[in-house]
C-alpha cells in the first residue's frame, strides 16, 4: 500500500530506474538491507523461487540496459525533450506494472476482504493507484521543468544537467527508503510534491509580477512587449531583456527596433514577449497569434543580428582562456548563450542533436589544446556556422512546406469547426492531453483488474501465503498428530495421538484436543486449548517441515503429511531461534513436553489396554448382532475422500463407570449443535442424542430445519458392556467435507481397565449425509459399521 502510495516520487523522475532497483531489492536485497521480518522478505521469497516475471534474468537485464540508456539520455537536452514527451505515458504504466510485482501478500487480502471494495481489486487497484499517483507527480514535474526550460531552453547554464543528476539519487534514495523507512519514504514525497507545486504557484505569480498596464488599454502584458495584445498598438515604455528572457525592469531600451530580435533570440514573441513554445521558426503565438517569423526576409535579418556578435564573441573568447580551466568555462557558456541558443531553440531536438555531435568533435579536440592561444575563439566560430546552417536548413524545409498545408488546408473541408469550439479545445488542450493519457494508462490496468475479478487466475501474480495461512495443514511428529484448518477467517487446531494404543486405533477421535491459533509478529503463534494458551516461535521450511520452540527452549520438528497448499513450498521461513513474546492465556499452563497442548500426554499404564472380549456391536461368536438396528445402504453414487474444511465437532460424549474415569477430561470438549449450511440449502441444526429403546440404550443423529420436528437420521447401538452392568462409553463426531457433505461418526469407545491385554479398537458407524434438494430433506447416502481399524477410505478423515 505505501508503495502504491508514493510510487509517484521515484517514478515522476525515472521511468526505468526506479523499476530496476525495486526488482533488484526483491531478488537480491534482504541480505543487501536486512529485510528479515518486513514485507520484502516475503516478496523476495516469492521472487526467489517461482522466477517471478519482474525477477527474472531477461526482466532484469531489460530494466538494467533501459535505465543505462535513461541515465544517458537525461544529460543530453536534445534527448530529454524527445524522453519527456513519452514520460506522461511510459512513466504511469511502469509505476503501475513495478507495483504488481511489489505489492505485498498483505495489502491483497486487505482490499480483496474488505466489504467496501470490489473481488479482486488487490493489486490491480494498487496498481492503477500507483499510475495515477505518478501521472499527477509527473505533470507537476514537467511544469517546474517547463519554467527551467524557459529560462535556459538549450542547457546553457547546466540547470537542466545538475537536476538530473540530483533526480538519479532522488530515486535511488526513495526506493530503498520503502523498504527500509517506508513511512519517512511517505512523507518525504508528501513533502517533495507539495514543494513543487509550490514552487510552480510561485513561478506563475512572479510571472504575473513582469507584467504592466498597457498605456492604451490598461489591459496586462509583458513589460518587455513592444506592442500590446490586445489593442496591438505600440507600447512607448519598453524593458529591456534580461539573460534567462524575463523583463528587466530596472532598464528602458533605447533602440525599440531591435527589441523583436532580442526577444526571438529568447525564443519569445517579438510583439508580445510571451513565451514560444515549440522548436521551429514557423509557429504562431499563443497569446497574439503572430507568427515567430513571418517569411524569410525576417529570418535573414534575424542571422544578420545573431552574426554581428561573432566579432565581439572572438574576442572575449581570445581572453578568457588567460584564466586556467575558469576561463575555459566562461568562454564556453559565453559563446553558447550569444551565438549558439539564438539558433537552437528553434532547431528541433533530432536535428539539433547532430548538429551538436559534429561540433563536439572539434570542440572536445581545442578544449584539449586550451592552452594554445585562440582555442576557444575557434570553437566559438565552429559552433556558430554548425549551428546556423542548421537553422537555415530547417528553415528553408519548414518554410518550403508552408506553401504546401495552406493549399491542402484551403480545400474543401470536410468538417467545418466553428472558431468558438476551437478557440475552446485551444484553451482545454492541457485538460484533453491529460485525459486521453490518464485513460490510456487507466484501462489497461483496469481491464486486467476486471479479468482477475472474473476468475482470470493466469493474471494472478504469485504471491507468499501468511504465516497463519503456512501452518495449515497436517503435522506429525510421533507420537503426535496435528491438524490445523481455517475456518470463515479463524484458524483451528485439533491434536490426536492415534498411536498411542498399541497402534490400533488410527482413526478414533477419543484422545483429539480441539482449540485455536493466532500468529503474531515475529513468527510467534499462540495456541488456546480448554482455555490454557501457550506460545510457541516456529518456521516453516519450503513448506514441507515446521519447527516449534517452546517456553523450554527445545525445538520440536514436524514433518507435513501430504502436498503443502499451493504457494507455501516457495517461501521458505527461517527456524525460529526461540520464544520471543511472553505466554498469554486464561490461565498458567503446567509444565508438559514441547509443543504438546494440555491433556495429551502420553496415557499411563492403566490407558494402554482394552478389556478382553467381544467387540461391540457382535454376539459372543463374532456374529452380527441381531438387536442391531442400522443397516447399511448403497451409495446412491460412487463417493470418494474429501478433505474436511474444519476439525470436525464433537457432539457427543458420554463415559461408563466401567472405564473408571478414562474418558472423563474428554467432557469439556464436546458441543451441543453443529449448524451445517449444505450447497443450495437451508441452515440445518444438527444434534446427537442417547435415548432408550426396548432393544437398549441407542445413539441417534438429528436433524432440524427451523421450527420443524427434528428428523432421525441414523441410529447406533445397543451400546451396552457385555461385562458390566452400565452403558458402554459413546462418543459421536460430524465434520463438514469440501463438498458441503456430513461425514459422521458414532463410535462405541473401548473399556479400558488395565494393561493386562493387548488393545482393541473401538467399534464405528460411518455415513454421509447430504441435502436433498428435490425432497428438502437431509439424507443418508452411504454408511458402515464395523472396527474403527477398518474403516473404507472414503468415510475416513484423512486420507492416511
Amino acid at each position: 500500500m505505501i508503495h502504491a502510495l508514493g510510487a509517484g516520487g521515484p517514478f515522476a523522475s525515472r521511468a526505468f530506474l526506479p523499476a530496476f532497483v525495486v526488482a533488484m531489492l526483491l531478488r537480491f536485497g534482504v541480505g543487501w538491507v536486512g529485510g528479515e521480518g518486513t514485507q520484502l522478505e516475503l516478496a523476495a521469497a516469492v521472487a526467489a523461487q517461482s522466477a517471478s516475471w519482474f525477477t527474472h534474468d531477461v526482466t532484469l537485464w531489460v530494466l538494467g540496459v533501459l535505465s543505462f540508456l535513461e541515465l544517458a539520455a537525461t544529460k543530453s537536452q536534445e534527448l530529454r525533450e524527445l524522453l519527456g514527451q513519452l514520460d506522461p505515458l511510459v512513466k504511469p504504466v511502469m509505476a503501475g506494472l513495478t507495483t504488481l510485482g511489489f505489492v505485498s501478500t498483505t495489502d491483497v487480502e486487505i482490499v480483496e476482504a474488505s466489504s467496501t471494495l470490489a473481488a479482486g481489486v488487490g493489486s490491480g487497484g494498487f496498481a492503477l493507484l500507483a499510475a495515477g499517483g505518478t501521472f499527477a507527480a509527473t505533470w507537476v514535474r514537467r511544469e517546474l521543468l517547463d519554467f527551467v526550460e524557459e529560462i535556459d531552453a538549450d542547457d546553457t547554464l547546466g540547470i537542466a544537467k545538475a537536476i538530473s543528476w540530483f533526480e538519479e539519487f532522488w530515486v535511488i534514495g526513495l526506493v530503498f527508503l520503502t523498504v527500509v523507512l517506508p513511512f519517512a519514504f511517505m512523507a518525504i514525497v508528501a513533502v517533495g510534491m507539495a514543494l513543487m507545486a509550490w514552487i510552480n504557484r510561485e513561478l506563475e505569480r512572479r510571472a504575473e509580477l513582469n507584467k504592466v498596464a498597457c498605456e492604451h488599454c490598461e489591459h496586462p502584458v509583458f513589460a518587455s512587449a513592444p506592442h500590446c495584445p490586445a489593442c496591438g498598438l505600440a507600447r512607448t515604455q519598453v524593458c529591456d531583456v534580461g539573460p534567462f528572457g524575463q523583463p528587466n525592469l530596472n532598464s528602458v531600451v533605447s533602440d525599440v527596433e531591435n527589441q523583436p530580435l532580442r526577444l526571438l533570440s529568447k525564443r519569445r514573441c517579438s510583439m508580445c514577449a510571451s513565451a514560444l513554445t515549440e522548436r521551429t521558426p514557423y509557429q504562431t503565438c499563443k497569446s497574439c497569434d503572430r507568427p515567430a517569423f513571418a517569411n524569410d526576409a525576417e529570418i535573414q535579418r534575424y542571422v544578420t543580428w545573431v552574426g554581428a556578435r561573432e566579432k565581439q564573441v572572438l574576442v572575449v573568447c581570445l581572453v578568457l582562456p588567460l584564466v586556467p580551466l575558469l576561463g575555459v568555462v566562461a568562454s564556453i557558456v559565453y559563446y553558447r548563450v550569444t551565438l549558439v541558443s539564438p539558433y537552437r531553440r528553434y532547431v528541433p531536438a533530432r536535428r539539433a542533436l547532430v548538429a551538436r555531435w559534429s561540433a563536439r568533435f572539434v570542440t572536445t579536440a581545442l578544449f584539449a589544446a586550451q592552452c594554445l592561444p585562440g582555442a576557444m575563439s575557434v570553437a566559438a566560430l565552429i559552433n556558430h556556422r554548425v549551428f546556423r546552417r542548421a537553422f537555415l536548413g530547417y528553415a528553408a524545409n519548414a518554410g518550403s512546406a508552408q506553401p504546401n498545408a495552406e493549399s491542402s488546408a484551403t480545400g474543401p473541408a470536410v468538417v467545418r469547426w466553428s472558431p468558438s469550439v476551437i478557440d475552446t479545445l485551444r484553451r482545454q488542450r492541457r485538460v484533453l492531453v491529460a485525459t486521453m493519457l490518464m485513460a490510456a494508462v487507466a484501462l489497461p490496468i483496469l481491464a486486467a483488474t476486471l479479468l482477475r475479478a472474473s476468475g482470470a487466475d493466469a493474471l494472478a501474480l504469485p504471491r507468499c501465503p501468511t504465516p497463519a495461512e503456512q501452518l495449515v495443514g497436517t503435522w506429525r511428529a510421533r507420537p503426535y498428530l496435528v491438524e490445523t484448518y481455517e475456518w470463515g477467517g479463524a484458524y483451528t487446531l485439533q491434536v490426536l495421538v492415534p498411536e498411542m494404543l498399541g497402534g490400533l486405533m488410527p482413526e478414533t477421535e477419543l484422545m483429539t484436543l480441539e482449540g485455536t491459533y493466532a500468529v503474531y509478529e515475529g513468527d510467534v503463534v499462540i495456541t488456546t486449548i480448554a482455555g490454557i494458551s501457550r506460545a510457541y516461535a516456529f518456521g516453516v521450511r519450503h513448506g514441507t517441515q515446521l519447527e516449534m520452540t517452546g517456553e523450554t527452549a527445545v525445538t520440536t520438528t514436524y514433518e507435513r503429511v501430504g502436498e503443502p497448499p499451493p504457494g507455501v513450498a516457495m517461501c521458505p521461513r527461517t527456524p525460529p531461534a526461540g520464544l520471543g513474546v511472553p505466554v498469554v492465556g486464561d490461565a498458567a499452563a503446567p509444565a508438559t513436553e514441547p509443543n504438546v497442548p494440555p491433556h495429551t500426554r502420553p496415557p499411563g499404564p492403566a490407558m494402554a489396554t482394552t478389556q478382553p472380549g467381544t467387540e461391540p456391536g457382535t454376539g459372543a461368536a463374532g456374529t452380527p448382532d441381531p438387536t442391531s438396528t442400522t443397516q447399511p445402504t448403497v451409495p446412491a453414487e460412487p463417493l470418494g475422500w474429501l478433505p474436511l474444511l474444519r476439525p470436525w465437532s464433537r457432539l457427543h460424549l458420554l463415559t461408563s463407570e466401567c472405564d473408571e474415569g478414562a474418558y472423563d477430561h474428554l467432557q469439556t470438549h464436546a458441543v451441543p449443535t453443529l449448524t451445517w449450511t449444505p450447497p443450495q440449502g437451508p441452515s440445518v441444526v444438527m444434534r446427537m442424542d442417547r435415548v432408550e429403546r426396548a432393544s437398549g440404550s441407542m445413539l441417534i443423529l438429528l436433524a432440524q430445519l427451523g421450527d420443524d420436528p427434528p428428523l432421525e437420521l441414523l441410529r447406533y447401538g445397543p451400546v451396552t458392556h457385555s461385562g458390566c452392568q452400565d452403558d458402554q462409553s459413546t462418543v459421536g463426531y460430524v465434520g463438514i467435507r469440501e463438498d458441503g457433505t456430513l461425514l459422521v461418526s458414532m463410535e462405541r469407545l473401548p473399556q479400558r481397565r488395565g494393561a493386562s491385554e493387548p488393545a482393541r479398537a473401538g467399534h464405528t458407524l460411518r455415513a454421509i449425509v447430504r441435502w436433498n434438494a428435490a425432497t428438502g430433506r437431509a439424507e443418508t447416502v452411504d454408511s458402515w459399521e464395523g472396527r474403527v481399524v477398518e474403516v473404507p477410505a472414503h468415510l475416513r478423515v484423512r486420507s492416511r
